[in-house]
């Protein structure tokens, strides 16, 4: 399985070209990263980098996100990617050369947590589910979540999946809230992954 390296959902590295159609912002760039702004993209299509003839996705974006950016990975663990942004929450889409049950797998190892995130030794009532299965349009999307609370005692989840596409690769979603106040405690759950994935649609361009 290839190893990722730690990123946020809020902003990540992009060092490498790549070619996004977007779809909300009327026209097609290549660009090795794009802030599309303020509430301005309603879905984006990605596939993988360089290869016109696999599989697209379309993702639509979530109508309560605010920020929007594409990009790929300069160490090349990941093709094209969305990344959104609402307050406290996160999305991160990435289409990729992968494994959905090792993808999901790698975020319940508590071995792993330290490559994932900074002072992860500091982190106290970390949590882990299982491996599952959920059928979203016709895909099998494998998924679980993980939860913290980091160094500053403030509570942390992540919702990670990923489904098989065509060709070796995958489409691997994140969903992710961090809050700021050590006494708030997390508004995500299960429904907003599923939120999420209902505006995916998965198929050829």
């Amino acid at each position: 399985m290839r190893v990722k390296r730690p990123t946020t959902l809020v902003a990540m590295a992009a060092t490498v070209a790549m070619v996004v159609s977007l779809a909300a912002c009327g026209r097609d760039a290549t660009v090795t990263s794009m802030d599309c702004g303020q509430g301005e993209v309603g879905q984006v299509t990605i596939r993988p980098h360089e290869a016109d003839d696999e599989p697209t996705v379309t993702v639509g974006i979530p109508g309560w996100v605010t920020q929007t950016q594409y990009g790929a990975l300069g160490d090349g663990s990941a093709d094209e990617q969305v990344s959104c942004s609402a307050d406290d929450v996160g999305i991160l889409y990435e289409y990729a050369s992968d494994d959905p049950e090792s993808f999901v797998g790698y975020y319940l190892d508590e071995g792993n947590l330290e490559q994932l995130h900074l002072f992860a030794d500091r982190y106290t009532n970390v949590r882990f589910g299982t491996v599952q299965h959920q059928d979203v349009d016709g895909a099998d999307v494998v998924w679980s979540w993980y939860s913290y609370d980091d160094e500053y005692g403030r509570a942390n989840v992540y919702y990670v999946s990923a489904t098989t596409i065509d060709g070796g690769y995958c489409l691997e979603v994140t969903v992710s809230q961090i809050k700021l106040d050590k006494d708030a405690k997390v508004s995500i759950d299960e429904s907003t992954l599923w939120e999420v994935w209902d505006q995916v649609s998965l198929g050829r361009g």
